[in-house]
């Protein structure tokens, strides 16, 4: 396991130094930060791997949502990409295998007032103790979403937006 925690690992997945920039996503052992947030949806991911602690922040733009979403099926998506990502970066084959991956807790902050809706109300169905069965369903036969699903439940901190975006219009009059 200690390959995959190495302090002198100066790859493109380890960002130790520098603001996670718009529309990125980076693994820390030290620190993250990010800058310019206001309408972007930002994640910090806290977490441990092993008995090291790490953090996962992603700074997104946009993330895809349509009126017409069911939230336990975006829910299962944000999961997946949550999952695929957190491998990625802390280059492991597997969350589930080991168990390596453990004491999660997931922030998410950011986003204008009337946007990103649908995301944080998917990301809030963790905190809820209802069945969801649509989520577990879609995700079962990915052992790593499931097990980050299951990790996940009632350690969701979701902060109120507080940016709103102006027309054009209204940001040339100063309004």
């Amino acid at each position: 396991m200690d390959e995959y925690l190495s302090d002198s690992d100066s790859g493109s997945d380890v960002n130790d130094n520098d603001d996670v920039d718009m529309g990125e996503d980076y693994i820390s052992y030290r620190h993250a930060k990010t800058s310019a947030l206001a309408t972007c949806l930002g994640l910090l991911l806290d977490g441990s791997i092993g008995d090291r602690e790490f953090c996962f922040l992603s700074h997104s733009p946009k993330i895809e949502e349509f009126d017409d979403d069911i939230l336990e099926n975006l829910l299962a998506h944000l999961i997946k990409e949550l999952s695929e990502n957190l491998k990625q970066h802390l280059k492991i084959d597997s969350l589930s295998e080991e168990k390596l991956v453990n004491n999660v807790k997931l922030l998410v902050v950011g986003g204008a007032v009337d946007e990103h809706i649908l995301t944080r109300k998917a990301f809030y169905l963790l905190n809820k103790n209802i069945n969801l069965n649509v989520t577990q369903q879609k995700l079962n036969n990915d052992k790593d979403s499931n097990y980050l699903f299951e990790k996940l439940k009632n350690s969701v901190k979701i902060i109120p937006a507080v940016t709103f975006v102006l027309s054009d219009q209204d940001e040339d009059r100063g309004e």
